[in-house]
């Protein structure tokens, strides 16, 4: 199991979720 594969994938969503227009706020409400 790669930990640090899991953080690239977190960090790729958090960019795509910004190029998205929302903020990461909103996908934990």
């Amino acid at each position: 199991v790669n930990q640090i594969g899991t953080v690239t994938e977190s960090i790729e969503a958090v960019r795509m979720s910004k190029r998205a227009g929302w903020g990461v706020m909103a996908s934990h409400r």
